[in-house]
């Protein structure tokens, strides 16, 4: 009984590191105008990630989802990547930012007032983070 106890729980602890890896590490939400809004992504994981079909939502807002890209896009370990609501206007604004650059098909705002979050997506993985 011992021993199957401990293999489920290697299991367990297997899948929840591969999908903890992507993480939202910077929000810029409500820019100065012009700007608009976006949020960075990490991979902080040792394995790449294509980023094709994962989608993400704002945490106030009910079940509108949003595909941060339908390309086969690879994110690789220890990679950055940006997702904005419109990279002309982003590498406009922020000429500082390079790298991968993501224009989300449909933007959904970043809501400004009080405890929210941020959600990603992987097909039946969810990925938060709270500001």
């Amino acid at each position: 009984m011992k021993g199957k106890l401990i293999f489920i729980l290697f299991i367990t602890l297997s899948f929840s590191d591969l999908f903890s890896q992507i993480r939202i590490t910077e929000v810029m939400y409500n820019p100065t105008s012009p700007a608009k809004e976006w949020f960075e992504i990490y991979n902080s994981g040792p394995e790449n990630i294509n980023l094709q079909y994962w989608t993400w939502r704002d945490g106030s807002q009910s079940g509108t989802l949003r595909t941060i890209t339908i390309r086969n896009l690879i994110l690789h370990s220890n990679e950055y990547a940006v997702v904005c609501e419109d990279s002309v206007n982003l590498k406009q604004n922020f000429p500082g930012i390079s790298g991968i650059i993501l224009q989300s098909y449909g933007w959904s705002d970043i809501n400004n007032s009080g405890y929210e979050s941020e959600i990603l997506y992987n097909f039946h993985i969810q990925l938060q983070m709270q500001d």
